[in-house]
């Protein structure tokens, strides 16, 4: 594989490897992808659950993508585990990292990750945008959760291996997000712009952490969108030289791939257009720029296609990407997999799950409730994997003898909803179940509200 030349020819090409798009559609022939295909070869695509419908349609769709691109794609998905899965219906739902890492049993995680990059594999993705390496440190509506492995840094590097070493058995690329460390937030990114008020030094020292540790392990690393004052007051993590080229690149001598977070989130989208944010995500350093959805796409290739021509700067570190990009390429493409058999993994997926969820209970407080309770309460969040239907715990309990009664409410509950939720609760009964998805703050009110009714 050749690396471009400085010719005009070249910068273009060279240009649409710093963009990883997200496209529409379940097939290649889509009007949108076509459209930006026909304009420029991009070098990389992110599928997500829009462009998902059977195990065969995604396979034809990737082998489609890569066969209509000129040169290699990485072709990516967002797989992992528990809130973040565009492929559950398919493949069935695989533990949040917050379970993997309560489980405490290594060899069981490292063969639950083994499976699931052999499954993607089959599928034709090249890259899994994982693992999250932020820490769990707020209670905040985030949108982290358990989506962290845990809120101690060496517990997060001794997991992440495992995410590693499975994902590199079956020449998966992985991606360590979201760099510096969102964890310490109160704001999530896709909404707004977040300030991380930790100082650097702390950051460095518990945050950044598990990069440093993982720094040569880790192919790419996704650039977040929250502000860090130490570092830049104005811009963004993934906007901010002084973040991406001045310290990562440059101080950390990190060799691997740096990816900018999806530029149409709020964080970033709120106070800069696509071309100015893909502009300004190159010029901080980042090697690519993620941008998830098709539309403005051509616009801002031209735009910065435009400017590129005219500013030698810009050109002279589009070009310096592009053989950053290539060399990573062609790595990647030495690596070759024997025939995997997609049905098979999905068996052993489910095997290592079901063991990984039974071993990830952890109880918080042991406290006995006497018999068997006569009477109990089971709240149930509306989720991809609940929509309405009885739960197995349900069910478990109404076999041992105790009067079920299941109430479903919205995932995020506003403090009405959360109040005449808690109203439906039966007063018979001696015990309430609360069951939550994620962390999101009306949850937690819902809680607030059972025990105003002194209910436990």
């Amino acid at each position: 594989m050749k690396l471009f030349r400085k010719e005009p020819e070249d910068l273009r090409n060279a240009l649409g490897q710093c963009f990883w798009i997200g496209i529409n559609g379940a097939e290649f022939n889509d009007s949108e992808t076509k459209k930006i295909f026909d304009e420029f070869q991009p070098g990389g695509v992110i599928l997500f659950q829009r462009n998902v419908g059977t195990l065969e349609q995604v396979r034809q769709l990737n082998s489609d993508l890569q066969r209509n691109s000129s040169i290699p794609l990485f072709i990516a998905i967002d797989q992992e585990g528990g809130l973040v899965e565009r492929l559950h219906e398919l493949i069935g739902s695989i533990p949040p990292a917050m379970a993997i890492a309560a489980a405490r049993n290594h060899r069981l995680a490292r063969r639950i990750h083994r499976s699931h990059a052999r499954l993607l594999r089959s599928l034709g993705f090249n890259v899994n945008f994982t693992p999250v390496l932020d820490l769990a440190l707020t209670s905040s509506d985030n949108g982290l959760g358990t989506r962290c492995f845990s809120d101690q840094p060496k517990l997060v590097v001794q997991c992440a291996r495992d995410v590693i070493e499975g994902h590199a058995d079956a020449s998966v690329l992985i991606c360590g997000k979201h760099f510096p460390g969102l964890g310490d937030t109160n704001l999530d990114s896709h909404v707004d712009l977040p300030t991380v008020s930790r100082s650097w030094k702390r950051l460095s020292r518990e945050d950044l952490y598990p990069y440093k540790k993982l720094l040569s392990k880790l192919p790419f690393i996704m650039v977040n969108h929250a502000l860090y004052p130490d570092k830049n007051q104005k811009l963004p993590a993934s906007l901010a030289k002084e973040i991406v080229k001045d310290f990562l690149l440059d101080d950390w001598n990190y060799p691997g791939i740096s990816i900018s977070d999806d530029l149409i989130m709020g964080a970033v989208s709120r106070f800069y257009n696509l071309p100015e944010a893909s502009e300004r995500a190159l010029l901080a350093g980042n090697h690519m720029f993620l941008i998830c959805k098709p539309e403005g796409v051509v616009r801002t290739f031209k735009r910065l296609l435009s400017r590129a021509v005219h500013n030698e700067r810009l050109a002279q570190m589009i070009f310096r990407n592009s053989s950053r990009i290539l060399q990573t390429k062609f790595h990647m493409l030495k690596d070759t997999q024997a025939e995997i058999s997609t049905a098979k993994e999905i068996k052993h997926l489910a095997k290592y799950s079901a063991a990984i969820s039974e071993r990830a209970i952890t109880p918080l407080r042991k406290q006995t409730i006497g018999k068997r309770p006569a009477a109990c309460t089971i709240f149930l969040p509306h989720t991809k994997w609940l929509k309405g239907e009885k739960s197995s715990l349900g069910a478990d309990l109404s076999k041992r003898g105790s009067k079920i009664t299941e109430i479903f409410y919205p995932i995020s509950l506003s403090e009405e909803e959360a109040i005449n939720t808690a109203g439906q609760s039966q007063t018979d009964w001696n015990i309430v179940v609360v069951t939550a998805a994620n962390r999101h703050a009306g949850q937690k009110r819902l809680i607030n509200e059972l025990l105003k009714k002194g209910k436990r």
